[in-house]
């Protein structure tokens, strides 16, 4: 079973493995249908953040194809002068995710600027193409044995690395997307874990 690092959903998504489910629909105008997605979340909520500069790191490990990959460190900067934006501010791997931060509606942070009152979250997945067309198409029994090893991890500010809370698995298009536009309800979630 073939293991990369990858760009997934029309949204660039960060992507790595995989995730699961039997059947699925691969009839997607975007063609994300068939992804299946176990994200791992970590959130913060608002005021967690002092001004200034912040940096945060992320760390894919997973025993079974022997990923051992952190990305990083990136920065952002929070002041009690910048706008606040609805819901959530995604905090990515910026490296794929054109060097920003992002807001509700898959809106670019100006400048990677952030208010002091606003929540934020890191949000992170492996995934699985169910529908062969990145490859041979994964299984359930490969995707649970996969993830059972598997991990995502962030440190920020030089503190410990602490995991992400490894959500369920589901169809990628209901995690993030709804498959035939960006969704904003992906900003306005409570992922699990919080700071």
């Amino acid at each position: 079973m073939r293991r990369s690092l990858s760009l997934a959903a029309a949204v660039a998504v960060l992507t790595g493995a995989l995730a699961f489910p039997s059947a699925v629909s691969a009839t997607s105008g975007n063609g994300y249908s068939g992804w299946m997605i176990s994200a791992a979340t970590i959130n913060f909520d608002p005021g967690y953040w002092a001004p200034g500069v912040h940096t945060y790191s992320i760390h894919y490990f997973a025993t079974e194809c022997d990923c051992d990959w952190i990305m990083g460190p990136y920065t952002f900067t929070v002041t009690k002068d910048a706008p606040l934006y609805p819901g959530n501010v995604l905090l990515p791997w910026q490296d794929t995710w054109g060097g920003a931060i992002w807001a509700s509606g898959w809106l670019e942070v100006p400048g990677n600027t952030i208010n002091v009152a606003q929540g934020t979250f890191f949000w992170g997945a492996w995934t699985a193409d169910m529908t062969g067309a990145s490859g041979p198409p994964d299984t359930v029994p490969e995707a649970k044995a996969f993830l059972a090893g598997a991990s995502i991890s962030w440190s920020w500010d030089g503190g410990d690395w602490i995991v992400g809370h490894q959500g369920p698995i589901t169809n990628e298009c209901a995690n993030m997307v709804d498959c035939t536009s960006p969704s904003s309800a992906f900003f306005h979630r409570t992922w699990g874990q919080k700071f």
